[in-house]
């Protein structure tokens, strides 16, 4: 077979794949640069979608901060930042400031007012008064405190009689003038003293003591409210009790009243020729304290804790707490302290110059002698009576030689007494034997000493109460001692 006549189909197949090769090529180079061409549209489309869906995503976020703008500070001061984007100012503002409403600690809201308000709020005033005042309300809203003050501060020197800044600063006005907050504070404390003092010109020589007593203490000790009872003209005394829930301080001031005004009507009747009963009367003030309770007392007083209540020497005042155990005898004893004490400092104009001038035996003698009474028949009083209470006391002193001699007693004052008062023990015996002494002067042999013993009282009264006048009362001090000695130990 030769190559030539044997082998002609192959040839042909050939020549035939080479055609068809050169017609696939041309297809797929068209296929190629159809497809280019069509993925380029399909890269411009999706190019332009995309746009699209930005724009759609921010206006999908600014409808949500509208929606939730009113929900907090954060969501509003977030939907205030996209109307400023969108050059919408008005709304901007409106939810700036809603921010700082919603949260006045928002930093980042009070910038932006703040740059509102240097930018374009007080520009705009254009230096006008009216205009920068007007804006002082706005700076409230912006919780802009420190420029507001500044813009009120400002507009006040430019214009005194601003009240809007002048209110802004805490200024007041009074008699049509404006002050500051300091300045009012001294104003109204001198008004209050000229009509103060015009209205305590006309008040009697008891009316202003009475009217001081009150402005002492309306308040001391602590804020408590203080409810007083004036006992005049009845009794000569202004009482003073301390508000409280467990009680009705009226009835706890009718209370202490009846008992006070029994001791001066008792004190009186007895005393009365001793010394002027009227112009006492008339001038002087008892004040008496009432505490709410034992614990305040003790803790507001510095009184010992065995003290139902005690005179203050120095103040001439009585201080005494609600629920005191043996009201009568508290009050009677101390009442007689306060009683004795006011009488003989009558003549001492002045309160804080008045002082404790009296003999301890006569001062404690005179007290506990009043705390012995009796109640009669229809509920009055009988004064005089043997007190159990010192009694037992005074006669285990004299009967074992412990007591103090009258000579020795009589020498002793109540500044020397007063540096043993915290014992317990040295106070019972000295009111025992001063009890024992003035119930002997008056109940002796039939009363022998009893003018005595109120010619003694006078001294006292007259500020002259010493051991020379107890001589010159009662003579010879030593024959007097075994008198009382042999009196003490007798009595049941």
């Amino acid at each position: 077979m030769s190559p030539g006549g044997r082998n002609p189909a192959p040839a042909a197949a050939k020549n035939n794949t080479l055609l068809f090769a050169g017609i696939g090529g041309g297809a797929l180079l068209l296929i190629v640069i159809v497809a280019a061409l069509v993925m380029n549209k399909g890269g411009d489309a999706k190019g332009k979608g995309s746009s699209g869906k930005g724009e759609t995503a921010a206006d999908a976020r600014f409808e949500k901060l509208k929606a939730l703008r009113e929900d907090s500070a954060q969501y509003a001061y977030e939907y205030a930042e996209e109307c400023e984007k969108r050059a919408d100012r008005a709304q901007a503002e409106e939810y700036y400031l809603k921010a700082v409403k919603l949260d006045p600690n928002h930093d980042f809201a009070q910038r932006k007012l703040q740059s509102w308000w240097d930018e374009i709020k007080k520009p705009a005033c254009n230096g006008d008064l009216a205009k920068l005042t007007e804006g002082l309300a706005w700076l409230e809203k912006a919780k802009l405190e420190a420029t507001r003050t500044t813009l009120a501060e400002w507009l006040v020197k430019q214009d005194p009689e601003n009240s809007t800044a002048r209110k802004i600063l805490g200024h007041e006005q009074f008699d049509g003038k404006w002050y500051t907050a300091d300045e009012m504070d001294l104003v109204k404390v001198a008004a209050a003293k000229r009509v103060e003092h015009a209205e305590y010109d006309k008040l009697t020589p008891r009316g202003k003591k009475v009217f001081s007593l009150k402005n002492d203490y309306e308040k001391s000790f602590g804020e408590k409210k203080k409810h007083f009872q004036d006992c005049g003209p009845d009794a000569p005394y202004l009482l003073l009790c301390e508000d409280s829930p467990n009680y009705s301080a009226d009835l706890v001031l009718g209370d202490f009243k009846g008992v006070v005004k029994t001791l001066y009507d008792l004190f009186f009747q007895r005393y009365s020729k001793l010394f002027d009963v009227q112009s006492f009367g008339e001038n002087e003030v008892c004040f008496i304290y009432i505490f709410e309770s034992r614990q305040r007392y003790i803790e507001s007083t510095g009184a010992p804790y065995f003290a139902g209540g005690h005179f203050d020497t120095q103040k001439g005042q009585i201080f005494i707490y609600m629920d005191t155990p043996d009201k009568y005898e508290t009050i009677f004893h101390e009442g007689i302290h306060q009683l004795v004490h006011t009488i003989s400092q009558m003549k001492v104009e002045k309160l804080t110059e008045r002082r404790n001038v009296n003999m301890f035996w006569f001062t404690e003698g005179i007290a506990t002698f009043f705390e012995g009474f009796k109640r009669d028949a229809q509920g009055g009083f009988i004064l005089g009576e043997i007190s159990q209470k010192y009694l037992p006391t005074a006669k285990q002193l004299v009967t074992t030689g412990k007591h103090m001699k009258l000579t020795e007693i009589m020498k002793l004052s109540y500044v020397d007494f007063s540096r043993r008062s915290g014992d317990p023990k040295f106070v019972m015996n000295m009111y025992s034997q001063s009890w024992s002494i003035v119930y002997f002067l008056y109940k002796f042999d039939g009363g022998k000493y009893k003018d005595k013993f109120e010619t003694y009282y006078k001294s006292e009264v007259a500020q002259k109460g010493s051991f020379d006048a107890a001589k010159a009362a009662f003579g010879d001090l030593d024959q007097l001692n075994k008198e009382y000695e042999e009196f003490v130990k007798n009595l049941k």
